[in-house]
């Protein structure tokens, strides 16, 4: 038990440390990619990658909401938990 608070730092410190990793790898690729478009001359080399992230961050954003609506909307129209648990006959 003593080893539990430890641990759970521990394993944050990592997960903070690879997430940091990745973000920094995937921007630098998303940044190289508009890079080498720009050397070859295509026009707005940098827009197509950002439309493409744009749009799946709009589409993660719709679906979260839509889930935090859904569970609302059927939490609200539940019908109410009986108070008696006996059965009715």
């Amino acid at each position: 038990m003593a080893n539990e608070p430890r641990s759970a730092l521990i394993g944050g410190v990592a997960l903070l440390v690879a997430g940091t990793a990745a973000t920094v790898w995937g921007e630098r690729t998303i940044f190289g990619f508009g890079e080498r478009r720009r050397a070859r001359g295509v026009r707005f080399a940098h827009a197509l990658p950002a439309l493409a992230l744009a749009t799946l961050a709009a589409a993660s954003l719709a679906g979260d909401l839509y889930m935090h609506w859904s569970m609302n909307h059927v939490r609200s129209h539940a019908p109410a938990a009986r108070s008696d648990s006996r059965i009715h006959q």
